[in-house]
């Protein structure tokens, strides 16, 4: 409708000659502006694939986090991801020259318009952890009791603040064992005909173990009369076990059996069938068919802080409603102000030709003389060619110097920071939360706010041009220009204080939904076998519709504010052009106030919409810097920060870098720990007391203890992850409470209960090393493995992983090798295979292994038993049971192995 009244206008005053050149021309460069605005939302696309492959990388890097900073991996990772940024920003570039060719069209078809014109007649855009029990089935007081305690959960639900009704925060707040018993509560509570369980006992000590199943599969367990299939390696289990099936390389080997044994349904047992599965009574001829549950018990041993108790705590922290903000200049500094001043001069460059060429087009209003038009027409005709180009080189250089820095330098800051923080602080945050920095509030900054700078800067060059060129060609419109600013000023403050509150709600509504979408994803194949899809996605439902709610207000203001300054504009509009009517003034010159009346409306129109949107945007900025600024360890960061030659990481997880393998303080993998005492974090009761040990260099030492005994406390420990509250640990005479994390790390050797795989992380070692390790892990065929490249969906088996991350070990080459339940995962020919491994290989190396298949403790030199954080025994495996050590002994009992033990100790002794 415009561009018709427009068109009808200019036929009315130009003659028709003038109109058609101005309708050719306009028709000329539809394809041009056609053709870039493809070419944006190409290189958008692009962008877009870009920011999703770096953010799905940057999700797994956040999940696996205690396992990179056990190997003090935080700079090789902070360049993967610096990669992945680096082609984020490539994309981002090439959208910056389309965008400028953009840009530059639109600011040219005037001009190109109005030569047409004048040459034709002239011259030419967290859940609760009894949730995760229930997990959407009814609540049954007294069958939840049932199973709490046949799980073995009672005492650690006594422990917790608020019982069954303790926030979680993540797995990473709870030990190993605690997470199997969980998850094995789950699929028992489900009550199904048929039950799947992927090793659930892996993780959980001997005593628990058979006292989970007796009450489970015992004579009226709670499983005694469904149809059970288990994966396990342990002997206890095969031994009660109906049928016992064996597989190797994918082949079914021997099947052993036993006499099957007939299941009578009791009438209470027929009654909880119905109950759960609203099955048929004897009487009805109606069948349904049995739901089979698949339960796969993720193992992994983690920090054992006290669980937050529900409302106290919970990790997830609000969006305040006033977020302290930073100066502009600290967005200013991560470009420096000298590539500020470069771009800000090519722009009031432009914009200064920009008006001389208009008042070119003036002085061909004023002119009486035909003769001196073609050559106004030619100077703006320059001019404006001028302007356009000047305006081009604005904007590619504020990307290049300012914008595209900025973005690569702040991402590393941010990154850096969040590499630095401490464990604790994983396990009190939501992935969501620290996700939303990466996602929402890094691609508001990128886009959003880089935007609204570059609009800024032309618009204030353009209102200040304009301000001087209005007073100095009519001074009667400052009392016009003046009060419109104060205006516009007033009206912006208003739309801002309520633009922050709306938008505050839109980021702490979208963190809920980034967490959701992350435990989604890791369980996936739990909720389908539950049947919990549904559920999942009215959940996911109701968080959109959350989000809608905070989103609408969010988009509703705009127009509120988009109303009013188009009624100020008109006012003022109308304002001017009856003051001008009743002046003197010439009709070239009213022109141009007019002109230049109805642009500073417009500017100050945008100039209005745009300083909200960048104070809106800038609170993103406030978020990220206030992440950068709060680290704990800021030494850390700024080193984390300053990483530049390093190789990036490589590997089943990530190779070693050759210049930190091998450092020359450890030398001999001595240990000493003296007294030292320590705790998750301030207000948490100590997870570890008093230890007193001491490990000789190529000392092999196995510890063991019940689940919750302090293990995985220890290892975190010797890694730096916990600090302690009173003692030390040296290795090799140095504190490592006075070391820097990373180099403790990186000189130690670790293999974890769950190794990490990430994404495009492949073994690129030399040919002799790969032979090296070929030959350490005795030609198995998972060491063929190297050669592929794997990620974190691979369908590699735990016991590949595990062997992976054996040969990494062995091509590290360390003094000191942890491994914490390194060998749970595997079956007992790859455990023994596995172990040989480690004694032909580290003869030399101090072993300390965290363990809890007994059997493989009467091997090691020394054994450290562990209770409620403290030594409960240590001394060499025949020491212990020679001496009928109290604690060890019981358990080798329980395990069956005492008679073992006893016979080939006292063998020794009477050889």
């Amino acid at each position: 409708m415009q561009a018709i009244l427009c068109l009808a206008g200019l036929s009315y005053l130009l003659p028709w000659q003038s109109t058609l050149a101005v309708v050719i021309a306009s028709a000329a460069m539809g394809p041009l502006v056609n053709w870039t605005s493809g070419q944006l939302r190409y290189w958008t696309q692009k962008n877009m694939a870009a920011k999703d492959n770096r953010t799905k990388f940057t999700a797994e890097v956040l999940r696996a986090i205690q396992s990179i900073k056990a190997h003090g991996w935080e700079s090789a990772f902070l360049l993967k991801l610096d990669e992945k940024r680096e082609a984020d920003v490539r994309a981002a570039a090439k959208l910056a020259v389309a965008y400028a060719v953009l840009v530059c069209l639109v600011q040219a078809i005037p001009c190109i318009l109005t030569l047409a014109a004048f040459g034709v007649a002239f011259w030419i855009g967290h859940p609760l952890e009894g949730d995760n029990i229930l997990f959407g089935k009814r609540y049954d007081r007294a069958f939840y009791a049932k199973v709490i305690d046949a799980c073995a959960l009672g005492p650690d639900l006594r422990s917790c603040p608020s019982g069954d009704r303790t926030m979680m925060n993540g797995a990473a707040t709870i030990s190993g064992g605690q997470k199997a018993r969980i998850c094995l509560a789950r699929a028992v509570y489900a009550h199904c005909d048929i039950n799947i369980f992927d090793d659930p006992l892996a993780a959980i000590d001997v005593k628990l173990s058979k006292i989970i199943m007796t009450n489970l599969f015992g004579p009226g367990g709670l499983l005694a009369n469904s149809i059970t299939l288990m994966s396990s390696n342990s002997p206890h289990i095969m031994s009660v076990a109906h049928s016992v099936l064996s597989l190797e390389g994918g082949t079914l080997t021997a099947i052993e059996t036993k006499a099957p044994r007939r299941v009578e349904l009791t009438p209470t047992r027929r009654q909880q069938l119905t109950t759960f599965h609203n099955l048929p009574g004897p009487s009805s001829s109606s069948t349904k068919e049995p739901r089979i549950i698949v339960e796969e018990v993720d193992p992994e041993p983690a920090a054992n802080p006290a669980m937050t108790p529900t409302g106290q705590d919970s990790g997830h922290t609000e969006e305040p409603t006033a977020l302290s903000r930073q100066p502009i200049w600290r967005y200013i500094a991560y470009a420096t102000l000298r590539n500020w001043s470069v771009a800000i001069f090519a722009l009031i460059s432009g914009r200064t030709v920009s008006f001389v060429a208009t008042y070119c087009l003036k002085s061909m209003a004023d002119t009486g003389s035909l003769a001196d038009m073609p050559k106004l027409l030619l100077w703006f005709a320059g001019l404006s060619t001028a302007q356009v180009t000047l305006y081009m080189v604005f904007i590619l250089l504020a990307y290049h110097l300012c914008i595209i820095p900025t973005a690569k330098r702040l991402h590393k800051a941010l990154i850096a920071s969040t590499l630095a923080h401490e464990m604790h602080y994983f396990e009190r945050t939501p992935l969501g939360d620290i996700l939303n920095y990466f996602t929402n509030d890094l691609a508001r900054v990128d886009l959003s706010l880089s935007g609204s700078v570059l609009t800024l800067l032309a618009q204030y060059g353009n209102i200040i041009l304009v301000g001087v060129l209005l007073t100095v060609s009519a001074p009667q419109s400052v009392a016009l220009i003046v009060p419109a600013i104060f205006i516009f000023w007033a009206l912006q403050r208003t739309y801002l204080t309520k633009l922050r509150e709306l938008r505050s709600c839109d980021v702490t509504s979208r963190a809920s939904i980034l967490g959701f979408l992350q435990d989604s994803d890791a369980g996936r194949t739990i909720f389908s076998v539950f049947g919990m899809t549904e559920d999942r996605i009215q959940n996911q439902k109701y968080l959109l519709e959350e989000n809608a709610r905070a989103q609408f207000p969010l988009s509703s203001i705009n127009s509120w504010l988009a109303v009013r300054l188009e009624i100020l504009c008109v006012t003022m509009q109308v304002v001017a052009v009856t003051a001008l009517l009743h002046t003197s003034i010439s009709l070239g010159t009213v022109g141009l106030v007019m002109t230049y009346v109805f642009q500073i409306t417009n500017f100050l129109n945008v100039i209005t919409r745009t300083t909200a949107l960048f104070e809106a945007d800038f609170l993103s900025f406030s978020r990220l810097q206030g992440q950068i600024d709060g680290v704990q360890d800021g030494k850390l960061s700024k080193e984390l920060e300053a990483t530049e030659s390093m190789e990036p990481p490589s590997g089943s997880e990530v190779t070693r870098q050759p210049a930190t393998a091998n450092d020359p303080w450890l030398c001999s993998g001595k240990v000493e720990i003296s007294q030292f005492s320590a705790r998750y974090r301030p207000g948490l009761p100590l997870s570890l007391v008093s230890i007193d040990l001491a490990i000789a260099p190529g000392e092999k030492v196995a510890v063991i203890g019940r689940t919750g005994a302090g293990k995985s406390s220890l290892i975190l420990a010797l890694l730096g992850i916990i600090k302690g509250t009173s003692g030390c640990i040296t290795i090799d005479g140095r504190d490592i409470s006075l070391m820097d994390p990373i180099t403790l790390r990186r000189s130690l050797a670790l293999i974890p209960q769950t190794p990490v795989l990430l994404e495009s992380l492949r073994e690129s070692t030399a040919d002799k090393a790969l032979a090296n390790i070929r030959e350490a892990a005795q030609n198995n065929p998972s060491v063929s493995l190297l050669d592929l490249e794997v990620d974190s969906r691979s369908s590699l088996s735990a016991g590949q992983i595990q062997f992976l991350s054996l040969a990494r070990v062995i091509l590290h080459g360390s003094r000191l090798l942890i491994l914490d339940e390194a060998t749970a995962s595997l079956q007992l020919e790859s455990e023994a295979r596995f172990q040989e491994v480690i004694w032909k290989r580290c003869v030399n190396t101090t072993v300390i292994s965290v363990m809890h298949r007994l059997e493989s403790t009467l091997q090691y030199d020394k054994v450290l038993v562990l209770d409620k954080g403290s030594v409960a025994a240590c001394g060499s495996p025949k020491e212990l049971v020679l001496g009928q050590n109290e604690y060890y002994c019981s358990m080798l009992k329980e395990g069956g192995l005492e008679e073992q033990a006893r016979l080939k100790f006292g063998a020794q002794r009477s050889a």
